[in-house]
C-alpha cells in the first residue's frame, strides 16, 4: 500500500479522494436548505389542521355577524397558539382573538384572503404584521355553504419562534461544517505538504534565475517526478544561459550597428505608433522628445509626406519608397524605404530605413552643372581653333598677314585649353584628395615678397597702386610653399584683373589667437551679394563675358578654397558692388608658437 503512493502521481490520487470525501461532506451539508423548507411545510400543514379544526368547532353560525362570536373565538383562541380572525366574504373582520374587530380594516386585499376568496382553496402568505411586530405566517382557510363561500377562518402564527428554530439548525450545521473544515484543512496541509515543498524549492530556484542568477541550481532529493523536473530545470538553465549570452552578444552588435548607422532606423507597430527610433532618424527626422515610446508617428515627427506614405503602406501591406524635403532643422532630401513586416499573413510591424540623399543630390546637381560648365569652356576655344583652322585650309594660308594672326590665335586657343585642362586635373586631384601637399615650416614673409615680386609687372602694366600692411616679424606657419604662393598668386592676379587701371590692391596680414589671417583686397568692380555665396563653385563667373575675355577659366578660387583647407584653414570673401572685394583665408599656427 505504502509503494502506491510514493510518487508524485500516487499522492495526487490521495489529495483527490480528500477532495472528494470533503465534497460528499458539502453535500450533505447542502441539505440545510430542503431540511429548512420541509420544517415550514410541516409548520403550513399543522396550521392548516388546526384551521380545520377551528372551521368546524365554529360552523356557520359564526359568520352571522353575532356580536358574542369575538369573545367566543378569544376563549378559543386560549387553547391553541396561532392567532384566529373571522373574516365575512367581503373582508370585514368579524372576530379576531388578538385586537378588537371594529377597529380593522377590511381584509379583502390580503394576498391569502384574496386567493381563498377567488380559488376556493387555502391561501397562504408571509408578511410582516405591525399589530404583533413580527413576521407572520398567514393562512386563510374559505367556509362554505350550499357551494357558496360565505366567510374566511384565518389563523396567523408568529414566525419568531420558527426562525429561532431555522437559526438554531443553521448553527449547528454551519458548527459542523467549520468543524469539519478546519479538520480538512489541517490534513491537507499535512498532505500537501509533502507535495508543495519541493515545488516550493523549485520556483525559489526560478525565481532566481529569472532574476538573471544563472548559478543557481536545483539538487533532487528524490527520483519521482519532481526529481526529474529538477534534473530537467538544471539541463535547461545551462542551455538557456548559453543561449542568452549568444543572444544579449547579437543585440549588442545589432545595437551598435543600428546606433552607428548614418541612415535613420523607425519601427512602427501597426496601429502605426513609434516603436523604435535610432539616433541618425532622430537627427535626420529633427525630432526632439525624449518620451517617445507608443506615440502615433505623426505626434513625433511632423512630416506630411511621410505620414501620408505610412498611412498607405499600413493599409495596402505593400513596400513602399518615398522621397521627402525636411526644411527644420536644416534642409534636407531624405529618400525612405517603407518595409512591412508580415508574419502568418498579417502585419506585425513597419520598418522605415531613411537615408539623407542631400549631399547626393548636390553632388548629382554639381556633377551635371561641371559637365556642362566644361563642355562649354571647352568647346569656346575647340570652335575657334576649329574656324580658323578651316578658314586656313579654304585659302586663307596664302595670305601671310591674315596666316600669321590666325595661327597665333590658334596658339593662344591651344594654351587656353591646356590651361583649363590643367586646372581641372588639379582640382579633381584636390577633391580627391591625392594632391600632393608636403608641409614644412615657412616664413610667410618671404612668401609674401615673392610672390609680389613675381606678379610686379603685371600690377605696373595698368598702372595700380599696391598697399601691403605685414608685420615685419610673422610667426611661422606649417605649409607647402609652392601651394602658398600659388594661393597668394590667383587671389593678386583676380585682383589686378578686375580692378580699373589706376586702382589700388592690397594685401594685408594679421596674427588671431590661433592663427594667421591674409587678405587680399582691391578697389575694382566688386561683386553682387547674390553671387558671393558661390564665387568658389568651379566655372562660375559673376560676368562671364568679361572673365573669359580676360583669360579666366572660372576655376582659379576652386583651387584656392582646395589648397586653403589642404592646410586646415578657412577661406571668405566681402564685397560690395562697385567698391571693391576683400578675399581672404587664414592659416593655423604653429603649436607652442606665438
Amino acid at each position: 500500500m505504502g509503494k502506491i503512493f510514493q510518487g508524485i502521481k500516487g499522492r495526487l490520487i490521495l489529495i483527490y479522494i480528500i477532495i472528494i470525501s470533503f465534497s460528499f461532506l458539502l453535500l450533505g451539508l447542502a441539505l440545510k436548505t430542503p431540511l429548512e423548507k420541509y420544517y415550514m411545510e410541516n409548520i403550513e400543514q399543522s396550521l392548516l389542521t388546526e384551521a380545520i379544526l377551528v372551521r368546524e368547532f365554529l360552523g356557520e353560525e359564526a359568520f352571522l355577524d353575532s356580536p358574542d362570536i369575538d369573545s367566543f373565538i378569544k376563549q378559543v383562541a386560549m387553547d391553541i397558539e396561532p392567532r384566529i380572525t373571522l373574516i365575512n366574504k367581503d373582508g370585514k373582520v368579524l372576530a379576531d382573538s388578538h385586537g378588537y374587530a371594529g377597529h380593522m380594516d377590511n381584509h379583502i386585499d390580503r394576498p391569502e384572503v384574496k386567493k381563498a376568496l377567488e380559488t376556493g382553496t387555502v391561501g397562504i402568505s408571509t408578511r410582516y404584521s405591525a399589530v404583533v411586530g413580527s413576521d407572520m405566517l398567514y393562512l386563510a382557510l374559505p367556509v362554505q355553504n350550499d357551494n357558496q363561500i360565505i366567510g374566511i377562518v384565518r389563523l396567523a402564527l408568529s414566525l419568531s419562534q420558527v426562525q429561532q428554530n431555522i437559526d438554531r439548525i443553521g448553527y449547528t450545521i454551519g458548527l459542523s461544517i467549520l468543524i469539519i473544515t478546519a479538520m480538512a484543512i489541517l490534513l491537507s496541509l499535512k498532505l500537501a505538504g509533502t507535495i508543495t515543498r519541493p515545488i516550493e524549492e523549485l520556483n525559489h530556484i526560478v525565481v532566481e534565475i529569472a532574476r538573471g542568477n544563472w548559478g543557481k541550481k536545483v539538487f533532487p532529493r528524490t527520483t519521482d517526478e519532481i526529481g526529474n523536473l529538477a534534473t530537467s530545470l538544471n539541463y535547461m538553465t545551462d542551455t538557456m544561459q548559453e543561449k542568452i549570452g549568444e543572444l544579449e552578444t547579437s543585440k549588442g552588435k545589432l545595437e551598435a550597428i543600428i546606433n552607428n548607422m548614418l541612415s535613420g532606423i523607425l519601427v512602427l507597430s501597426p496601429q502605426g505608433k513609434l516603436e523604435m527610433i535610432n539616433p541618425s532618424g532622430k537627427k535626420l527626422l529633427g525630432v526632439r522628445c525624449k518620451d517617445f515610446n507608443k506615440k502615433h508617428s505623426f505626434q513625433v515627427f511632423r512630416n506630411y509626406g511621410l505620414s501620408t506614405k505610412i498611412e498607405e503602406v499600413l493599409k495596402s501591406g505593400k513596400s513602399a519608397r518615398s522621397e521627402l524635403k525636411i526644411s527644420y532643422p536644416s534642409e534636407k532630401i531624405l529618400e525612405a524605404d517603407l518595409i512591412p513586416v508580415i508574419t502568418k499573413g498579417r502585419l506585425s510591424s513597419l520598418i522605415i530605413v531613411i537615408h539623407d540623399m542631400t549631399e547626393i543630390k548636390a553632388l548629382e546637381q554639381l556633377k551635371t552643372q561641371f559637365v556642362a560648365n566644361a563642355s562649354h569652356e571647352l568647346r569656346t576655344p575647340l570652335t575657334s581653333i576649329k574656324g580658323f583652322a578651316e578658314t586656313l585650309l579654304n585659302g586663307a594660308m596664302e595670305d601671310e598677314k591674315i596666316r600669321e594672326k590666325f595661327v597665333r590665335i590658334i596658339d593662344s586657343e591651344a594654351d587656353r585649353l591646356i590651361r583649363i585642362t590643367d586646372s581641372l586635373l588639379d582640382l579633381a586631384r584636390a577633391e580627391a584628395g591625392k594632391s600632393t601637399i608636403e608641409k614644412q615650416e615657412t616664413s610667410l614673409n618671404a612668401v609674401v615678397d615673392d610672390t609680389i615680386s613675381s606678379i610686379y609687372p603685371k600690377i605696373e602694366s595698368k598702372q595700380l597702386k599696391l598697399e601691403v600692411e605685414i608685420p615685419n616679424e610673422l610667426p611661422g606657419v606649417q605649409v607647402n610653399r609652392d601651394a602658398l604662393t600659388r594661393i597668394l598668386i590667383n587671389l593678386l592676379d583676380n585682383a589686378i584683373k578686375y580692378t580699373m587701371d589706376q586702382g589700388t590692391i592690397g594685401i594685408r596680414v594679421n596674427i588671431l589667437d590661433n592663427e594667421i589671417k591674409v587678405e587680399v583686397w582691391d578697389t575694382g568692380v566688386g561683386i553682387p551679394q547674390a553671387d558671393l555665396p558661390r564665387v568658389f563653385e568651379r566655372f562660375y563667373r559673376v560676368d562671364k563675358a568679361r572673365t573669359r575675355n580676360l583669360g579666366g577659366t572660372g576655376l582659379g578660387l576652386s583651387i584656392v578654397k582646395h589648397l586653403v583647407e589642404a592646410h586646415d584653414g578657412k577661406i571668405g570673401v566681402n564685397s560690395t558692388l562697385g567698391k571693391g572685394s576683400t578675399f581672404w583665408f587664414t592659416l593655423p599656427l604653429i603649436r607652442g608658437r606665438n
